[in-house]
């Protein structure tokens, strides 16, 4: 067989505090920034307030909820009428989801009146939600015009560092090309990988953002290979819409935000990393997954950053291997991953932990391999194919001549599918006789089927 190919929420906070101090919010005497359609209340959650003219201030606030830009669903906002509109909003919480600025939350927090509080928020979402809106692909403009657009207003120059700056841009799913041609762009101009802009990208379907529908059905952390997740996004785009997916009720975050690599740009921007991934954390989507294999050794500490529900890839690949894989003693696992993850031992250690053995690299063909990987997150090309592909033949003859069978090699970066090329990897599974393991395909494959599963959910 070929292999490639949650808690429960809490009650809301809003009615718990507005049982609690119904007496109080009836005398108007409960201090606080938050509001319900009578009074003031604790904590600082926002009301529209009942002399608040529902029409621009809850059309915004449908707006934002339309493509999941506030994942809140403690929060409930409630209209003029009484009525709630759906999961509400903290000012709070809009300003760690980095949607108001840190003044724009001080003028709403200065508000004593709930009907201006809520009308400055409104147009404040208003504007965000134009803004996003603005950067969709018109239907004039090719991928390149796009790009060139995007590069333009954010005034992305060749060799300038962009560490941790977030760029939020939303496009439809049937134009993920255009997202993939600005990466190939970005990589051109900043060709070091952690010096590139966070690219926070909304993927969403034309009824999802007018009828105002479900929450997010996928958050993807990416960012460790900013150009293979962007393939990796498209290829899972391409399966999901092979399974009958619809792509009008499409709700789908991409927030490919590079990691800091250096112990200087752990100092220079490591918390602004830190930041980042707390924002994507808090919106809540309804699944979350990682476009790396080596990140996920970070698993743990991404859940305590609140990246949750979030299933482990790794696992699930090293789980397919076993099943695979033709029960013998002298049957392996060629093992070729970055130099973090051969440190890490994540995959040795995972497979051993499904009883299958592997090999890795020597320390120095690891050296070779890591700057292969190094060059093709710089240009995407496949120009050391030859040289990869070389490399993989050595080793499996090698163990042959030592009476071992190599049955899987295993590509634990999503980048070496792209070193190879399609052509070239079909040429060695035919030569070698081996299966290899085509991680970008398989990160593919379960992103299209939790999308299927959110959406069947819904």
């Amino acid at each position: 067989m070929k292999i490639g190919s949650q808690k429960s929420m809490p009650s809301n906070p809003v009615e718990k505090v507005s049982r609690k101090s119904s007496a109080k919010a009836s005398t108007g005497h409960t201090k606080g920034r938050s509001v319900t359609t009578t009074a003031l209340v604790k904590p600082p959650y926002l009301s529209l307030g009942e002399k608040a003219k529902s029409s621009n201030i809850v059309q915004a606030l449908r707006t934002v909820f339309s493509f999941g830009l506030i994942k809140d669903r403690n929060i409930t906002v409630v209209q003029p009428d009484g009525t709630k509109l759906k999961q509400s909003i903290s000012i709070n919480q809009l300003a760690r989801e980095g949607y108001i600025s840190v003044d724009q939350k001080a003028q709403l927090l200065a508000f004593q009146s709930s009907r201006e509080r809520g009308e400055k928020l409104a147009a404040i979402l208003q504007e965000v939600d134009q803004q996003l809106l603005s950067t969709k692909p018109q239907k004039s403009e090719t991928e390149h015009d796009w790009t060139r657009r995007v590069i333009s207003e954010h005034s992305i120059q060749p060799r300038k560092k962009y560490c941790q700056q977030r760029i939020s841009l939303e496009i439809e799913p049937d134009q993920i090309s255009y997202y993939n041609d600005l990466q190939q762009t970005i990589a051109k101009l900043i060709p070091k990988e952690s010096q590139r802009p966070t690219i926070d990208l909304h993927i969403v379907g034309k009824s999802a953002r007018k009828n105002n529908c479900q929450p997010s059905q996928l958050g993807v952390l990416g960012g460790m290979g900013p150009l293979s997740d962007a393939k990796i996004v498209t290829r899972a785009l391409d399966d999901f819409f092979t399974k009958g997916g619809d792509k009008d009720h499409l709700v789908m975050n991409l927030f490919s935000c590079p990691p800091p690599r250096t112990l200087w740009e752990v100092i220079a921007s490591g918390s602004s990393f830190i930041d980042n991934i707390r924002t994507f954390a808090a919106r809540r989507h309804r699944s979350y997954v990682i476009a790396s294999n080596a990140a996920h050794a970070k698993c743990p500490t991404l859940k305590k950053l609140g990246i949750k529900p979030l299933l482990h890839l790794v696992d699930q690949i090293a789980s397919r291997i076993a099943k695979d894989q033709v029960p013998s003693k002298n049957t392996t696992t060629l093992v070729l991953e970055t130099t973090q993850a051969y440190k890490n031992k994540l995959y040795s250690l995972t497979l051993r932990q499904q009883g299958v053995d592997s090999i890795n690299l020597s320390q120095t063909d690891q050296k070779v391999l890591q700057q292969l990987i190094d060059h093709t997150k710089r240009t995407g090309g496949s120009d050391k194919q030859e040289e990869l592909s070389s490399m993989i033949r050595q080793y499996v003859n090698s163990e042959r001549k030592a009476g071992r069978e190599v049955g899987h090699v295993l590509l634990g970066c999503t980048e070496l599918p792209m070193a190879l090329g399609k052509e070239k990897m079909e040429e060695l599974e035919a030569e070698l006789q081996v299966n290899l393991v085509n991680t970008e395909a398989v990160f593919a494959e379960i992103f299209a089927d939790k999308l299927t599963e959110a959406y069947v959910e819904i």
